[in-house]
């Protein structure tokens, strides 16, 4: 398919979509121009990524907003597509008269003058500041503004200048700062401070105009670092909670293990592995039962075996008091007592001797 058959083929699409699409017959130019722009930055966040498949695929769509344009243009009797790309193919010969005719421009700066050059005298507009979109994101138009003042020889020598000025502004603003004190939250700052921001501000976008930075692109590149950095801070600070939450867990369990060990070694014989895991969960939860000699209990919190020996002369409430913990049972019934943590329920017959 050739260019030519392409780019009618979509303008065959962006008109079957007017007529036929609810969504597309209700916009009008004023609710289409924000989606104007926001495929205008992707298409900037894209080729500051050097994404090229990304910036093919926002270019698309940047076209059919041109495309959608046109044909609301025309709708109401301005200019249809053909007289849009009519008129700029005009204004670049126009403005290009180093290339389509015999004016000399060597230098890309030289090109510059020449194009406000041909616009003030050649177009018909005049003022340093014609034209100068005010709803260009403040950066932009602090940028342009600049560009327009220096085709009229209006700004500083060379870059040098342009930083010592920014330097300048920076002491300015740490002095407002200084007789102003702090300011509070959420609220509105002074007037000399809010003028001086806005001076290192302005200043800052005039030394990466100097340097050839778009200001725009490199604080939103700025932007993205930052937001990046502190993700990459919150995934490390997550990995960092979880490894220490494991090893947390492994030391409670290291130690409940060596608990476990102690209560039982002090009856005979070290728990054996097999046992083991009935017997941390018996102590996890607290089980208890009772036996006709006696109430045992596993402590969870001092992870002590609790032995209450029966007592009928004693009349407390309970009947019965604690008499000690860790108490003396013979190793030859260590495992008696593993097998009763285990199964409770089935042995009621345990007697300490």
């Amino acid at each position: 398919m050739s260019l030519g058959e392409a780019l009618e083929d979509l303008q065959q699409l962006t008109e079957r979509l007017r007529r036929e699409c609810p969504w597309d017959r209700e916009q009008t130019v004023r609710t289409i121009v924000p989606h104007t722009v926001e495929e205008a930055y992707e298409v900037a966040d894209a080729a500051n990524a050097d994404d090229d498949a990304k910036l093919g695929d926002e270019l698309g769509d940047l076209l059919f907003q041109v495309y959608f344009l046109s044909l609301l243009l025309a709708e109401r009797g301005g200019p249809g597509l053909e007289d849009v790309a009519r008129s700029i193919h005009d204004k670049l010969v126009r403005r290009h008269p180093h290339v389509f005719g015999d004016a000399e421009a060597r230098t890309a700066g030289r090109v510059r003058e020449r194009w406000e050059q041909i616009k003030t005298e050649q177009e018909g507009r005049s003022g340093i500041f014609h034209h100068v979109p005010e709803s260009l994101p403040a950066l932009l138009y602090a940028r342009k503004v600049q560009q327009r003042a220096a085709s009229v020889n209006f700004e500083y020598a060379d870059v040098h200048g342009a930083v010592a000025d920014l330097e300048d502004e920076l002491r300015e603003l740490k002095e407002a700062i200084a007789d102003s004190g702090a300011v509070a939250a959420e609220t509105e700052p002074p007037a000399h401070v809010f003028e001086e921001l806005g001076d290192v501000l302005f200043a800052a976008v005039n030394v990466a105009r100097r340097l050839n930075v778009d200001p725009e692109l490199a604080l939103r590149a700025m932007s993205q670092r930052f937001v990046e950095r502190v993700e990459r801070a919150e995934q490390f600070a997550a990995e960092d909670h979880k490894r220490r939450e494991e090893a947390e867990a492994r030391n409670n369990a290291d130690n409940l293990t060596y608990q476990v060990d102690k209560a039982l070694v002090d009856y005979g014989d070290k728990v054996p592995e097999a046992d083991r895991e009935a017997v941390t969960k018996a102590m996890e939860s607290g089980i208890e039962w009772d036996s006709p000699m006696g109430h045992v209990k596993m402590d969870p919190a001092s992870h002590h075996v609790i032995f209450t020996m029966h007592l009928a002369a004693v009349n407390d409430k309970h009947g019965w008091k604690v008499l000690e913990s860790f108490p003396n049972i013979p190793p030859t019934e260590t495992m008696q007592l593993c097998d009763l943590i285990k199964n409770p329920n089935q042995h009621t017959q345990f007697q300490p001797k």
